[in-house]
């Protein structure tokens, strides 16, 4: 029982997860009980009726009051008509409710800019029929643009399966969490819903949409660096080969040389030596320069960077033309958190970092000072950075100068629209506008 009380107190605090929370109401480490009371009377407020009903929820109360103080034979029949109707459909309504067994398959990532398929396997438990059921209408995202006719059907037979399907468009980059699936019925009239959860949370990384690098000069000064099989994700077998010797106990068995073996009338086997593998730390600025209050923009709630948005782009496309060589990438970005992630050359590598990408904020705090001695360390050892900052300011200037004096060669691009300040000849300027539209194809 004790258990039962905490997993609700638990589940109290946390809110009704199908409808957005303002982040004002539950940050914090203080939760105002009174506020999620609210929330949780206008989450089920939603989920119960319909539109016509809350219409008639608002209007009904009006009518009945009336009706107590006037004498008015039609307006006492109008209000027993309302009382009538919206019983019945309670009624028939929760005879009929869905109770159904749903398993939806959501991508794990997508692209920004393409259609995300979701599909729902559902099986009707019931002895009755699922009528008017009406998948997911709940699910509202700022960066999702979901199917104006979501997935729907008019009848479920008794303990039979049916498989549905809907769009959403990916329109902005981030790391979305999509609620457990919910089935609504408003069979008979419409105007209550009659709902029915199964399955669990998925998560959904619209990773940021990027263009194909023809070409890629990395500093000079880069390194190579022998890795072992536990720093390095191999696909297939990488180790280089080096020649043959006798047999050993405990030697692969599959690495044997039947021609020398043959030959010299003993086991010979071949020997590998691991490979060297070019590594290239690439680090992100995302601090950004505040900008001018606007209404439009406020409203949003979540203000929109270009020149992010376009330095984020060109890290997924420097790691994906580095994904696809012989490099392991050493990965830092600065911003509210500071990641670091290293990775091999598989296509797991590429995922990971377009994972991290989808979930970079926008940073208005100075956070390379905080970055400089996290990765000095790794960076030294591999001689060779590619720097993408957003502004070029003193401290930028300084964090790039501590990377030299410490031995790293470095490459820097500035992802800025009309720079207004003095810039070394060795910084690569790059306009938002021809990244996010294809125009970089080399660097």
């Amino acid at each position: 029982m004790f258990a039962f009380f905490k997993k609700l107190h638990r589940a109290y605090f946390e809110g009704p997860d199908w409808i957005k929370i303002p982040d004002l109401l539950i940050s914090g480490k203080h939760k105002s009980p009174t506020l999620l009371f609210v929330s949780w009377c206008y989450g089920w407020y939603i989920r119960l009726l319909s539109i016509p009903g809350r219409m008639l929820v608002v209007v009904s109360p009006l009518i009945i009051g009336y009706t107590l103080l006037s004498v008015r034979t039609p307006i006492r029949l109008l209000a027993f008509t309302i009382i009538s109707v919206m019983l019945i459909d309670f009624f028939v309504g929760m005879i009929f409710r869905p109770r159904l067994k749903i398993r939806r398959q959501v991508p794990e990532r997508a692209r920004v800019g393409s259609d995300v398929i979701i599909t729902y396997a559902i099986h009707n438990k019931s002895v009755v029929p699922a009528l008017d059921v009406c998948m997911d209408s709940y699910l509202r995202e700022k960066g999702l643009i979901f199917d104006p006719a979501p997935a729907a059907v008019n009848m479920i037979r008794k303990k039979s399966d049916i498989s549905l399907k809907t769009s959403v468009y990916a329109k902005r980059r981030g790391l979305y969490t999509l609620h457990r699936p919910i089935a609504d019925s408003g069979f008979p009239l419409g105007m209550f819903k009659w709902s029915c959860r199964d399955g669990f949370q998925q998560k959904l990384h619209i990773y940021p949409a990027f263009h194909t690098l023809l070409d890629l000069e990395l500093p000079v000064g880069k390194r190579f660096q022998k890795e072992g099989t536990s720093r390095v994700a191999k696909v297939g077998e990488s180790l280089d080969f080096a020649g043959c010797r006798d047999f050993r106990s405990g030697d692969d068995p599959r690495h044997i040389h039947w021609q020398s073996s043959a030959r010299s009338n003993q086991l010979i086997v071949k020997e590998y030596q691991e490979e060297y593998l070019s590594r290239v730390a690439v680090i992100v600025d995302t601090n950004v320069k505040p900008q001018k209050f606007d209404v439009r923009r406020a409203l949003t709630l979540k203000p929109e960077y270009p020149a992010l948005e376009a330095a984020v782009s060109i890290t997924a496309a420097l790691a994906d033309f580095l994904a696809r060589g012989d490099f392991v990438i050493d990965f830092f970005a600065a911003g509210p958190e500071i990641y670091h992630f290293q990775g091999g050359r598989s296509l797991s590598c590429l995922d990971n970092i377009l994972d991290i990408l989808a979930c970079i904020e926008p940073s208005k705090e100075k956070k390379l000072d905080d970055v400089t001695p996290i990765i000095l360390n790794e960076v030294r050892s591999i001689g060779s950075a590619v720097v993408i900052v957003l502004d070029w300011d003193e401290e930028r200037r300084k964090f790039v100068q501590t990377l030299r004096n410490n031995g790293v060669a470095v490459k820097i691009l500035l992802v800025m629209e009309g720079t207004e300040v003095a810039v070394p000849e060795d910084v690569r300027i790059l306009e938002p506008s021809d990244i996010l539209r294809g125009g970089v194809k080399r660097l």
